[in-house]
């Protein structure tokens, strides 16, 4: 609910800690809302409730120092006025503190504003002058702070850095159960909150899975789902700042938990973190497939469906649940393939869901071929060793080749097959000697033949320029075309 629908009579309905700030330039405002201060107060005005030798009074510490210039009471409230307002303080929430008892702030207006993350402050240029209210429920005696011996004046609760907006009158130990109260309240708020983003998730995810992948189908269950969206929290993609419409959950201005933000160009679908896809997710971009001289004819949506990480897609997949089977079976065949345990893999392959049967294979043959090569270098014949690295050496995995000829020249020292790899080793350094001086010397003709191009082309342009400016100087207009018309050069890089 917002704070302005609720009215001033039903704030406190709405469970929220506000405040009344009124600006002094504007009387017609303070007098609809506040009546004339005599009309409730005996006697002279103000100093019934405290007396005025004790203002300024100082409130607030850091960005929330400021002071009270007065105290007003009404019926059933307690104005306190500010001597300006503390621009730069924020809060969440506040209370009067009068001995054992607490009143709550009850009142709000154009010159507050709540901040994305709850908190309330003063806006600026809203006039000079600030006020609080503060709900009492029935006329305060005309002395009641003046004789007060306990705690008295405004206290911030859950406070937690350097400036709060908490009256020095305040004991400590008079608060500490409030405190407790307050902090007890604060948890349970936030544990209904988690238990129902709890209950969300489950929702969605049930009705992602149920619909494996189909588009339409889960953007009618997230839809149905009924999430209100929180205003335009920030998105973090190239193209998502120009979406227009979001459904879904925020967090500090940014869209977290699971949402949906949309426009004629494309969409974004799934769990948000700071704004960024995490998680499952899709999203689509509109991409022109005939493009004609006024612009395009025709376009298609293309999608991109998995599993994101700061909105970079890691896996593509159907759903929450085939994204984590596909991290598993990735996560396992990785493991045996270290091992070299290729039958893990391969009974992997044969569990996973037929559909991506295909996209695993390679990791099988690549468990293989690391087999075949692990058992050349661990070989116990030398004669094996040698023609395995042989083999290597001409299909081009001279890598492979060399490391299994110094295994040979390392564990076979005396046999011949050691000769012959030390051979090979010696030729293969002298081929790769030769290729890398060929190569250096390709790079520097190449390097050579670019510079000689682009001095070509500078000067080419030079002379360009130099017939425009000639052929400048001529004043005929058609002798001047027919001179620049023979300037050019088709200069090339």
């Amino acid at each position: 609910m917002g704070l302005r629908a609720c009215g001033l009579a039903g704030l406190r309905a709405c469970g929220l800690a506000v405040i009344l700030i009124h600006s002094s330039g504007n009387a017609q405002a303070q007098s609809s809302l506040i009546k004339p201060i005599t009309h409730f107060v005996e006697g002279a005005f103000k100093a019934e409730i405290r007396s005025r030798n004790d203002f300024p009074e100082a409130l607030g510490t850091g960005s929330c120092k400021v002071e009270i210039t007065g105290y007003e009471g009404t019926d059933i409230r307690l104005i306190v006025r500010l001597s300006k307002k503390p621009t730069n303080c924020m809060f969440a929430d506040l209370k009067f503190i009068l001995g054992e008892k607490s009143y709550a702030l009850d009142g709000l207006d154009d010159n507050f504003i709540q901040r994305s993350n709850g908190a309330y402050s003063w806006q600026e240029n809203k006039g000079e002058d600030a006020w609080m209210s503060f709900y009492i429920g029935s006329r305060l005696p005309s002395n009641a702070l003046q004789n007060s011996t306990g705690s008295f004046g405004v206290y911030e609760y859950l406070c937690n850095d350097q400036s709060c907006l908490t009256s020095p009158n305040i004991i400590q130990s008079d608060v500490e159960p409030l405190v407790a109260a307050a902090k007890a309240a604060a948890k349970e708020k936030e544990a209904i909150l988690q238990a129902e983003k709890a209950k969300l998730q489950r929702e969605i995810d049930a009705s992602i899975q149920r619909c494996d992948g189909d588009r339409q189908c889960r953007f009618n269950a997230f839809h149905q789902l009924g999430i209100v969206a929180c205003g335009k929290p920030k998105l973090s993609f190239d193209y998502m700042e120009a979406l227009p419409t979001y459904k879904g959950g925020c967090e500090n201005g940014q869209a977290s938990g699971w949402g949906f933000a949309y426009a004629d160009r494309g969409y974004i679908f799934g769990n948000f973190k700071n704004g960024k896809l995490e998680g499952y997710g899709s999203y689509a971009v509109s991409e022109c497939i005939d493009q004609g001289f006024f612009g395009c004819r025709s376009s298609r949506l293309r999608e991109y469906t998995g599993w994101f990480k700061d909105s970079d897609r890691q896996l593509e997949c159907r759903s929450t649940k085939h994204c984590e089977d596909i991290q598993k079976t990735i996560d396992l065949v990785n493991s045996a393939q270290k091992s070299g345990r290729c039958e893990i893999i391969q009974t992997s392959i044969t569990k996973a869901d037929t559909r991506d049967q295909s996209s695993y294979k390679h990791y099988l043959e690549s468990c293989m071929t690391e087999r075949v090569f692990n058992g050349f270098v661990s070989g116990k014949s030398a004669r094996a060793m040698y023609l395995g690295a042989v083999d290597y050496e001409d299909k081009g995995e001279r890598s492979r080749a060399k490391t299994i000829y110094r295994e040979i020249t390392k564990r076979f020292p005396n046999a011949q097959e050691a000769l012959l790899a030390s051979q090979r080793l010696t030729r293969l350094s002298d081929v790769e000697a030769v290729e890398s001086s060929n190569s250096n010397a390709s790079s520097r003709a190449e390097s050579a033949a670019l510079g000689l191009r682009t001095q070509n082309y500078e000067q080419c342009k030079g002379e360009e320029i130099s017939c425009y400016s000639r052929c400048d100087q001529i004043k005929n207009s058609s002798a001047q075309s027919s001179c620049k018309s023979s300037c050019f050069k088709g200069c090339q890089r």
